[in-house]
């Protein structure tokens, strides 16, 4: 099989290796694979990632400590 890149796409390859998060191009296509692979494996409809459940929180810092209140008093 021959795969032929753009200029753009050799360019990223080439500073992916610079950075030392590639060691050759094959490692390149070896990330690009794995990506598809996860992306085929499908989730259910109308199922979302942890990631994309809580993404409408990110940057906020919201308090989940418990409430040390019982709850108003009972008189008995």
């Amino acid at each position: 099989m021959t795969i032929h890149i753009r200029s753009d796409q050799e360019q990223t390859i080439e500073a992916a290796m610079q950075a030392g998060l590639i060691t050759n191009p094959e490692d390149a296509l070896d990330a690009g694979l794995e990506s598809l692979r996860n992306r085929l494996v499908q989730r259910p409809k109308g199922k979302k990632s942890l990631v994309e459940l809580f993404a409408p929180l990110r940057g906020l810092d919201p308090d989940f400590s418990r409430n040390p209140s019982t709850g108003r008093p009972i008189d008995r």
